[in-house]
């Protein structure tokens, strides 16, 4: 009996609305169920309306996932759920913007800037909300960017005289060797004066030191491209 009485006033309730709707042009929207294919909707106020009712259960979701009750389980869900009316509003946004209306324009209700403002962190394409920043997840990612920072230069830190960052620093053996070899030999080459001492170094490391002139360098690659055609001949 109650179930039909139930019935009953749901047909009312249908009716009234109707009713409603046809003399005064209002309809609730929270009763009817939204529709998936957003170009369908060829009015700007009812496509308007359904995005309303998409941030609205936006707005509720993501109270409800602060609730400390959930576990992992109930908040990957909750989660889940939240990106699929993210993206469904944004369906929404688009078809109002780029169809439906005449002018493009940059100004942005309260309710869309509310909403944007909770619009959860974003990691690799997907949205955390609330609790669910808490996830395994997360964690592993957060602890993968930590690690990976640790080998970036922070550029807030590097001092703005860079001489001592750059160019000086603890002087290795090798370096020193280097340097021992190779300053005499550029001063020489450069006409560089030096004292007796270095000059004598000089002439003794450029006596041990062969450097090949362009005939030398002619006969080298006439050698090589030689041996290069007996290997290929099999000779």
């Amino acid at each position: 009996m109650s179930r039909n009485v139930d019935k009953a006033n749901s047909v009312l309730v249908r009716f009234q609305e109707q009713q409603a709707e046809s003399a005064t042009g209002y309809k609730d929207y929270s009763r009817y169920k939204r529709p998936k294919n957003v170009s369908r909707i060829k009015s700007l106020k009812e496509a308007n309306e359904w995005k309303r009712q998409v941030s609205k259960e936006i707005q509720q979701k993501s109270t409800r996932i602060y609730d400390p009750s959930l576990n992992e389980v109930q908040i990957a869900e909750l989660n889940d759920e939240l990106n699929d009316l993210f993206k469904e509003w944004k369906r929404w946004q688009w078809h109002i913007n780029h169809t439906l209306m005449e002018k493009k324009t940059k100004r942005k209700t309260l309710e869309d800037g509310h909403l944007l403002a909770n619009a959860g962190k974003l990691i690799h394409g997907k949205r955390y909300f609330g609790r669910a920043l808490e996830l395994p997840e997360v964690k592993e990612w957060q602890e993968s960017q930590k690690q990976n920072s640790t080998d970036i230069v922070n550029i807030k830190r590097v001092p703005r005289n860079k001489n001592d960052f750059y160019y000086h620093g603890k002087a290795t053996a090798a370096l020193t060797e280097f340097e021992t070899n190779w300053t005499p030999i550029l001063k020489a080459h450069y006409n560089v004066p030096v004292n007796e001492r270095e000059e004598e170094e000089t002439t003794q490391q450029t006596q041990e030191m062969h450097v090949p002139t362009l005939s030398d360098m002619e006969h080298w690659l006439v050698q090589r491209r030689k041996k290069k055609l007996m290997e290929e001949l099999n000779l």
